[in-house]
């Protein structure tokens, strides 16, 4: 009688889950938002009509450089949208956008300033 005691007694606790392997619980990670890079994110550069070297970085990370002859001259962020790609220049309160054409596959671009002039521009990376 004791030996049936102990069985039931065994079979209940397996019964209350006393031997249950716990299930895991995910753990819900929230991530940042991925940011959709624009084509035109990279490096273009070009010789000025004074002879003067130049480049402009657009990063992916929405900032910007531009040099003239290695040397910076402007910095800020950029933006590829509905009015354009446009740059919010360090200490200015207005954007310059400007309407970009397809990068080409030898890497040129023609882009059209907020003046109305329109020059080509060599994505170099």
């Amino acid at each position: 009688m004791k030996k049936i005691i102990a069985i039931a007694a065994a079979f209940t606790m397996a019964a209350c889950g006393g031997n249950e392997a716990e299930t895991p619980v995910e753990a819900e990670v929230e991530t940042a938002p991925t940011l959709a890079v624009s084509e035109y994110a990279g490096t273009y550069s070009g010789t000025s009509e004074d002879g003067s070297s130049w480049a402009s970085t657009l990063a992916a990370d929405g900032t910007f450089e531009d040099t003239q002859d290695g040397e910076v001259v402007r910095v800020g962020t950029w933006t590829d949208g509905a009015d354009g790609l446009c740059f919010n220049v360090e200490g200015e309160t207005a954007p310059e956008c400007y309407e970009m054409g397809e990068i080409q596959a030898d890497g040129t671009v023609e882009s059209t300033g907020p003046d109305g002039e329109t020059f080509i521009m060599n994505k170099s990376s």
